[in-house]
């Protein structure tokens, strides 16, 4: 069967011992072809014309009952799709695609049990400013407490400003080549409680 390597990805990472359980990791990847070099208008899983390289860098920190965590994401080129030749949706420019988040969680307990206090925020930067596809950005609270080691009752706030699809993000929407799925203003408030059980 013919066939050919057209993709790979590296990660590479370490972890520093701090002492007294205490530890640094930090890492980098990058992948040759990410996902973000279609060109207008923009479907997700359509073939590309060429890669977009993109490269990643995290580090956590873990000390006592404290978890701190952050990551930066960029592509290497500019993704073509995020320039629409129409006007006036021309007037913004193609721009590369760069995300990041920080977060941290702190261990306390519940009635007895063991439990997580936690809060993230991110942003998934995708055009220049004052596109409707500038930005997503997500901000996440949460808490959850282990009944057992396999059972965890949770709860969150998610809070979303702006939306920025990987579908027709920069106009095509309906074969409208001025109509971006994508939104500047659109936001979203999400109130999630569950149980995840293992048996």
């Amino acid at each position: 069967v013919p066939s050919k390597l057209n993709n790979h990805a590296v990660d590479v990472n370490y972890t520093v011992p701090l002492g007294d359980g205490n530890s640094l990791l930090a890492g980098a990847s990058y992948q040759r072809g990410s996902a973000y070099c279609q060109e207008f208008p923009i479907q997700h899983f359509e073939p590309c014309n060429d890669n977009n390289p993109a490269y990643d860098v995290y580090a956590r920190y873990q000390g006592g009952k404290l978890t701190v965590k952050a990551e930066w994401a960029e592509t290497t080129e500019k993704w073509p799709g995020t320039f629409n030749p129409n006007p006036p949706l021309s007037q913004f420019g193609a721009s590369d695609v760069t995300s990041f988040d920080v977060g941290l969680k702190y261990r306390t307990g519940l009635l007895g049990m063991p439990a997580d206090v936690s809060a993230e925020f991110s942003r998934f930067d995708t055009g220049p400013d004052d596109s409707p596809w500038e930005k997503q950005d997500q901000y996440v609270l949460g808490f959850a407490a282990f009944a057992t080691p396999s059972v965890k009752l949770f709860a969150e706030y998610i809070r979303t400003d702006g939306f920025a699809p990987l579908n027709f993000l920069s106009g095509g929407l309906g074969g409208n080549p001025l109509v971006p799925l994508s939104s500047a203003t659109a936001f979203s408030d999400v109130y999630l409680v569950g149980i995840n059980a293992a048996f």
